[in-house]
């Protein structure tokens, strides 16, 4: 089963678990019989396998008081009730161990859908630094969901990045302004203000006439 087939695995567990509750209430021993079929599904979501590679809901293990996150993420190794996880829309530092009641299944609501001109935060390898950048094309490959984004890498470099193809999935998007918030920072550790208004302005009408380029002529357009 290769990435694409897991991800839309992870959103079928009702589908999983209700194949499972059939099975144990077919179970001709009596006091499978007398169990509440809600009671049936909670022993199954309990002691189902969370599997690695598969996509969860995960809680994170943020000491902040009172604050509680969960995200879209993957088990990478399990070993007893911990396991390893990577969260989706943060790098690989904030991989982390985490109990294995942390971990949720999916539901089919959180399924991730974009339409053109949705925005997200991308991260930009060649900068390490997260940019707001926009949807410009989306095609479908067996009914799933690949983006072509785009941001501008602005300041001294003054290009166009268009990223093809990428998964709903893919590790290094994030919901819009997760990390492009008020303040950013520079690649030489400036704090410097940002005017988000501004830029998502500038952004969603650069989408709409990105051919024409506008008043970014003097941008290099780079492919990825």
């Amino acid at each position: 089963m290769n990435e694409n087939e897991k991800f839309i695995e992870s959103f079928n567990f009702d589908l999983n678990y209700e194949k499972k509750s059939l099975l144990i209430l077919s179970n001709k021993t009596n006091y499978f019989n007398i169990l509440p079929i809600d009671l049936i599904r909670e022993v199954i979501e309990y002691v189902s396998f969370r599997k690695k590679g598969f996509y969860y809901f995960i809680q994170d293990s943020s000491d902040y008081p009172n604050k509680s996150n969960k995200y879209l993420g993957t088990i990478k190794s399990r070993c007893g009730k911990k396991a390893l996880v990577s969260y989706n829309g943060w790098n690989d530092s904030f991989d982390e161990q985490v109990n294995i009641s942390q971990i949720s299944f999916l539901q089919k609501n959180q399924y991730p859908l974009y339409v053109i001109g949705d925005l997200l935060d991308i991260l930009d390898k060649k900068t390490s630094l997260w940019f707001l950048g926009g949807v410009l094309y989306i095609k479908f490959i067996n009914n799933q969901q690949f983006l072509t984004i785009i941001y501008l890498r602005g300041g001294e470099y003054k290009e166009i990045i268009i990223v093809k193809d990428i998964p709903v999935y893919y590790k290094y998007i994030a919901t819009k302004y997760m990390h492009t918030y008020k303040y950013g920072t520079t690649k030489h550790g400036h704090v410097y203000k940002r005017n988000l208004w501004g830029a998502r302005r500038k952004l969603k009408r650069f989408i709409k006439t990105f051919k024409s380029k506008g008043s970014y002529k003097s941008y290099k357009i780079i492919y990825i």
